[in-house]
């Protein structure tokens, strides 16, 4: 496992004019070469850089011009320009967040220093090298790597583009590029359909879509010709509904004249009630039935049992009924002395 350096400058990113940026790119990409030839090198498994990255000290320093390499194996001095103390994965490549010293965040703020260029713990092999651990970083101005500059602008423009072009606020101008170029190859399809619908519904292109489609609907479904066949078939159809309510007419018949027999047989309504609870069951048989139900004999000891009514007329209860059921006195005055007589 080799320490490769890597001047890989990368735009320290200003939240605005004169500071220095909280987070900076530390990997361009999942897989990236140097500017000099160096690579290619594989930074995939970004969870895993970064867990060795911090494990050891918790922190990564940020030197001046690489002095780290350069200078402190000779005595030199190598002083800390900041420190990465949190690291995190935005998109395909490595972030640094930076608590920055005094001198390194005037140095970056006077944009004396455009570029981060980090140094990488590698394990090489024929076609480059898998990154294995991020093991500290400069600010230079000799970049390697692609990355973002210290200096570029990181605007509310630019992450309300990627957030309208559904890529996370860090994502690389090549992956807006790449989303626009989609974009445009999806309205140029759509474009061509709109205007094969108006062409097939024979529409104004400036019409709008909604009006293309009902004229296209509307040809694709001519009127019914008003022929010899189709009034026979018109014929069939009303004969088999009049066939249809004629037999659902007698099955409801034939229940409600069962359920009302039952209610008289129990003795819970007068005979002259009959064709009247017939017809209401047949329009609404839950509710009557649940209203004989709860229903008891009109007569204590049952309607048969009642002594005659020795005066002809109304006793209070009788009243009640055919007071209630809108009937006349009279005739159920008649229907029940019948009744009375026959027991």
């Amino acid at each position: 496992m080799d320490a490769d350096l890597n001047h890989t400058i990368q735009p320290l990113t200003h939240a605005e004019s004169g500071t220095a940026p909280e987070w900076i790119q530390l990997t361009p990409a999942a897989h990236f070469s140097g500017a000099d030839g160096r690579g290619p090198y594989d930074a995939s498994q970004a969870q895993s850089i970064i867990d060795a990255s911090l494990q050891s000290v918790g922190k990564i320093a940020i030197d001046e011009n690489h002095a780290t390499d350069l200078l402190a194996s000779k005595g030199g001095p190598a002083p800390a320009r900041g420190w990465i103390v949190e690291l995190a994965a935005r998109g395909d490549s490595i972030w640094g967040r930076v608590e920055w010293t005094k001198a390194g965040e005037k140095l970056v703020a006077d944009r004396e220093y455009g570029f981060v260029s980090p140094v990488f713990s590698l394990v090489k092999s024929k076609a480059g090298g898998v990154v294995k651990r991020i093991l500290r970083a400069s600010i230079v101005n000799d970049p390697n790597l692609t990355l973002k500059s210290l200096h570029s602008r990181s605007t509310k423009m630019d992450e309300e583009l990627a957030e309208a072009l559904g890529l996370d606020k860090s994502a690389q101008t090549q992956q807006a590029v790449e989303a626009v170029k989609s974009l445009n190859g999806k309205v140029t399809q759509l474009q061509a359909d709109v205007a094969a619908v108006h062409d097939a519904a024979k529409t104004d292109k400036d019409a709008g879509v909604e009006e293309a489609l009902k004229a296209l609907q509307s040809q694709q479904m001519p009127a019914v010709q008003d022929d010899e066949e189709t009034e026979q078939l018109r014929e069939t159809v009303k004969t088999l509904n009049s066939q249809l309510q004629s037999l659902a007419q007698s099955t409801a018949r034939e229940k409600a004249t069962a359920v009302i027999e039952a209610a008289l047989q129990a003795q819970k309504i007068q005979p002259v009630l009959r064709e009247h609870y017939i017809d209401r069951h047949m329009a609404d048989p839950d509710s009557v039935e649940k209203e004989l139900d709860a229903m008891v004999s009109l007569n204590f000891g049952g309607i048969g049992k009642r002594p005659p009514e020795t005066s002809g007329s109304l006793s209070g209860s009788d009243e009640q009924v055919c007071e209630m059921m809108g009937l006349d006195p009279k005739a159920f005055a008649e229907t029940s002395k019948h009744l009375n007589g026959a027991s």
